[in-house]
C-alpha cells in the first residue's frame, strides 16, 4: 500500500515477477482498515521517505537539490511552500519543533516570515539557504535544515496522523505493546479476537518515536492502548 503515484511502475514489476505473493494498492495507512481485503497474518508499517522521492529534485523533498518546494508524497493538499508562506511565526515555529524537534524554530520562523514579506519562498534551495543564514552552521555538523526539512514533509503528509489513524484501525480497540530501541518503535498485537482487521500481528518502524508519541495521544490512541 503506497499514497505515492510513482511507485505503481516498481510495483508492477514486482507483481510481475511475484504474481502470487506481491500486489499493489493505491492508498494511504489511515485508509488500512478499508483496503485491507479480508484476514491478514500481519502488517508491518514503514513510514517516511526514500530516496525515490529524494532523488526527484521535482518533489521538492530535498534540501540538497533545487527545486519546487512541494513535499507531497500524493501531489494533492497542500505543499511545503503553503506552509512556509501561509502559517503565521507561531504556528510555524511549533511545527518546526513539535515535528523536526529543531531547538532553534523560533528564529527560523521568524527568519521565514522576513524573507516572504519581500517574495514568497518557491524551492527548496531557497529555503535551504534562507535557514541555514538564520541559525549558521558548524563544521561536521549535519546541514542546518535538515530538521526543518524534515518537520514541514511531516506536516505536508500528516505522516504521524496517518500512521496513527491506520494503527487506530488495525488495532480494533485492543491493547498494542510498544517496543523502543534506537528511537525506533515496534507496535505489536496478538488479539484473542479478531479485530476490524483481522491483524494478528502489527509492527510499525518509524525514527522519530516521540513526534509519534505526541501525535498518538493526541488523537486517542492513548486510550486504544489502555484497552
Amino acid at each position: 500500500i503506497d499514497r505515492d503515484p510513482s511507485v505503481r511502475a516498481f510495483a508492477e514489476t514486482l507483481a510481475a515477477e511475484f504474481p502470487s505473493r506481491f500486489s499493489f494498492v493505491a492508498g494511504a495507512f489511515a485508509e488500512l482498515d478499508e483496503l485491507v481485503d479480508g484476514p491478514v497474518d500481519g502488517v508491518v508499517l514503514d513510514i517516511g521517505v526514500s530516496s525515490m522521492q529524494l532523488d526527484r529534485p521535482e518533489r521538492g523533498f530535498s534540501f540538497m537539490r533545487e527545486g519546487p518546494l512541494d513535499m507531497r508524497m500524493a501531489a494533492e493538499g497542500e505543499s511545503a511552500a503553503d506552509l512556509v508562506n501561509g502559517l503565521d511565526e507561531a504556528t510555524l515555529a511549533n511545527l518546526l519543533f513539535a515535528y523536526g524537534e529543531e531547538r532553534k524554530s523560533r528564529r527560523i520562523a521568524h527568519s521565514i516570515v522576513a524573507a516572504r514579506a519581500a517574495a514568497p519562498i518557491k524551492t527548496t534551495a531557497e529555503l535551504a539557504r534562507l535557514i541555514e543564514k538564520s541559525i549558521g552552521r558548524k563544521p561536521g555538523d549535519a546541514h542546518p535544515a535538515t530538521r526543518s526539512f524534515q518537520a514541514l514533509r511531516i506536516a505536508v503528509n500528516d505522516e504521524f496522523g496517518q500512521l496513527v489513524e491506520g494503527t487506530v484501525e488495525l488495532a480494533g480497540g485492543l491493547p498494542i505493546a510498544l517496543q523502543h530501541r534506537h528511537d525506533a518503535i515496534a507496535c505489536c498485537q496478538q488479539p484473542a479476537q479478531a479485530s476490524a482487521s483481522y491483524v494478528g500481528r502489527l509492527a510499525v518502524g518509524t525514527g522519530h518515536i516521540r513526534q509519534w508519541w505526541r501525535t498518538a495521544n493526541r488523537r486517542g490512541l492513548d486510550r486504544v492502548m489502555k484497552g
